[in-house]
């Protein structure tokens, strides 16, 4: 997207464009200063491997179920993101039990039939979870009081299990802005590095556990975004790799503080020895960095310009040069 675009209207051409050259020298002279993080064995493999997402969003609930305000428009900023990451993007609205179960077993079984192929899936709608087994819920199920035609339609998370056991792709990384139940998965693993990121795996992340509300306001999918693209420091070993379980430990506590507990996202793996040597991950750069914030400018720049400022600052904040200091103030004289 070009800067004149990305950024109209905003905090004047001049001034950003001479902010984002200024970050880019910052950002060398400090790489200049350390030395290079040393890249996990076969990393490489993630930029030849096929990359598919498929993101859902579901607002028009038309049986019962409160409407929701922002799923649909959660999943397709988070579909613009896989994009700059390289992701071959299909985005689902609003579907209904057929298209949403035909959706699932086109993306994991004939979109994902490739051994080397890397799957990534967002759901933004409801789930409801019964006797342990959380459903996800498609705009057409009802209530689950007509409990027959709700299980008809809705789908269980093991029936999804079962369809990421049975997919040829190597890894599976599949993200619920919902609550979902414990036990659907492997939950035990930290925040620290375990598998490697070219091994077969599946996991998880969930905004919520079962019996925590539901947030219908963006903040977990702006969250998630911010630590994919580096914006927020997710990556604990600062190696330029966010690996799923790194994601998912970084989440549970920043957006459980967010939320003051209301809601404490789950993460994991699906069970099985053949998933337990790999972690799903990304690349963090310094180009994703400003491609997120040109974006964001662009969707919002209320909420979101002020990212770049964090940006800029935290080049600098551990400098001893004034100069650097000085050029921030004449860009933010009223920064902090």
């Amino acid at each position: 997207m070009p800067l004149s675009g990305a950024f109209a209207g905003g905090l004047g051409t001049l001034a950003i464009v001479c902010a984002l050259l200024w970050l880019t020298a910052a950002s060398l002279s400090a790489a200049e200063s350390r030395p290079p993080a040393e890249e996990p064995p076969a990393i490489g493999l993630l930029d030849k491997a096929p990359k598919f997402a498929l993101v859902i969003g579901i607002d028009a609930y038309a049986k019962g179920w409160p409407k929701k305000q922002n799923a649909v428009r959660d999943a397709k900023l988070v579909g613009g993101e896989f994009l700059r990451h390289g992701y071959k993007v299909a985005v689902l609205e609003n579907p209904d039990a057929q298209r949403l179960s035909r959706a699932l077993k086109q993306f994991l079984l004939i979109d994902g039939d490739n051994a080397e192929a890397r799957m990534f899936l967002w759901f933004s709608g409801h789930t409801h979870t019964i006797g342990g087994t959380t459903y996800l819920v498609p705009a057409d199920a009802p209530l689950p009081r007509r409990l027959s035609e709700f299980k008809e339609k809705a789908i269980p998370l093991d029936e999804y299990a079962d369809l990421l056991r049975r997919a040829p792709a190597a890894q599976v990384y599949t993200v619920i802005d919902a609550p979902i139940a414990a036990i659907e998965f492997d939950a035990r693993h930290s925040g620290e590095r375990e598998g490697a990121p070219h091994l077969p795996v599946r996991q998880f992340l969930s905004s919520a556990a079962v019996g925590q509300a539901e947030r219908d306001d963006g903040t977990f999918r702006k969250l998630f975004l911010r630590a994919l693209a580096g914006i927020n420091r997710a990556d604990s070993n600062l190696d330029k790799i966010l690996t799923a379980d790194e994601m998912g430990a970084y989440m549970t506590t920043r957006y459980a503080a967010m939320t003051k507990n209301r809601q404490t996202p789950l993460y994991g793996r699906l069970p099985g020895s053949e998933f337990a040597g790999g972690d799903y991950a990304f690349r963090v750069s310094s180009t994703h960095r400003l491609d997120f914030l040109a974006a964001a400018q662009g969707r919002d720049r209320r909420d979101e310009v002020h990212e770049i400022e964090k940006v800029l600052w935290s080049a600098i904040q551990d400098s001893e040069d004034p100069r650097k200091f000085e050029s921030f103030l004449k860009i933010y004289p009223d920064g902090n």
